[in-house]
């Protein structure tokens, strides 16, 4: 004779019952949106059931042998999205980045292939690594890479590219532009020391007006990368725009 159980039902943040007028329900409306399904499976086996102790990431292997009827709870259990959104931030962190890269690329694909390299892309993926919760959650990263304009963002910002040591800054590493063979990430970070060591101007002043003459914004990837990128030609052309203003 089979056994039955009833598990707990899933419910909105209001305690509504978990429907389709609220939001997305189905697996497949979350794989579409970039999510894992080991994320998914370690979510769902959460709600309701717990192992006794405050553990929340789970192998498939460590819940099937964790996982107990027993456990269950009776009452709904709600279905918060921004735990999931956590959850599956923590499985993509944790990828190898060949596994990672091959995930992500479909999402952003159409948006960088006609501009970038595959390489270039590959750089552009891992960068928003430590920023992403889902894989479509890519393309909110995109825009630095996809204007050739861009839009300071704020008054604090257009005050910093103003500076004269900003200017300083600007015209010295466009002067030193020429004598750079390999243009990347490393020879940028070194170019900025020999600034740094040249001008005296260091921290906020140095990097800070650098990055809003890039990208309109004073926080955002990492810098370096982003200049390499970028090219000595598209970060020329930004640098003489903000020397503009």
């Amino acid at each position: 004779i089979p056994k039955f159980a009833h598990l707990p039902l899933l419910l909105n943040h209001d305690r509504s019952k978990l429907s389709k007028r609220q939001g997305d329900v189905a697996v497949e409306d979350y794989l579409k949106k970039g999510y894992l399904p080991e994320a998914l499976i370690n979510f769902v086996v959460l709600l309701g059931w717990n192992p006794g102790d405050d553990k929340e990431l789970f192998s498939k292997d460590e819940l099937i042998n964790e996982f107990s009827i027993e456990r269950v709870n009776k009452a709904g259990a709600v279905f918060d999205v921004s735990k999931l959104n956590w959850m599956n931030g923590q499985y993509l962190r944790n990828m190898p980045d060949e596994n990672y890269l091959s995930f992500v690329y479909p999402f952003v694909k159409e948006e960088l292939s006609p501009r970038y390299d595959k390489l270039q892309i590959d750089q552009i993926i891992l960068l928003v690594k430590e920023h992403l919760d889902y894989g479509i959650q890519a393309k909110e990263h995109l825009g630095v890479f996809l204007s050739d304009d861009i839009s300071i963002d704020s008054d604090e910002s257009l005050g910093l590219i103003k500076l004269d040591t900003s200017k300083t800054v600007f015209n010295n590493f466009m002067k030193a532009m020429g004598n750079i063979s390999t243009f990347d990430a490393t020879a940028f970070k070194q170019e900025m020391k020999n600034i740094q060591k040249e001008t005296g101007i260091k921290g906020k002043l140095l990097f800070m007006p650098f990055r809003i003459a890039m990208t309109g914004q004073m926080h955002g990837l990492d810098l370096a990368t982003t200049v390499e990128i970028f090219g000595k030609e598209k970060v020329k052309v930004r640098l003489e725009n903000a020397l503009k203003y």
